[in-house]
């Protein structure tokens, strides 16, 4: 399987906020691929030190990835 595929829909200087556009039987979801969606944002400079990362999964629910020295260390439930 494939990186994750997503788009960003906002973005400020304390967060950007993406959504998991698959097609999931082609690609992974970001949930499951966590770690390409942050080198990927890392890449593009659209992730400095503190930026949180916010997501709408697969499912449209709405969570955090939590980042720690550019790399993937977990989730957080988003805002509800």
């Amino acid at each position: 399987m494939n990186v994750a595929r997503f788009n960003i829909l906002s973005e400020n200087a304390e967060a950007i906020t993406i959504r998991d556009i698959g097609p999931w039987d082609q690609f992974a979801t970001v949930t499951n691929n966590p770690e390409s969606v942050i080198a990927c944002l890392l890449h593009m400079g659209r992730l400095p030190a503190g930026k949180r990362v916010f997501y709408y999964d697969s499912e449209n629910q709405l969570d955090e990835l939590l980042v720690l020295d550019g790399k993937f260390v977990g989730f957080a439930p988003g805002p509800r």
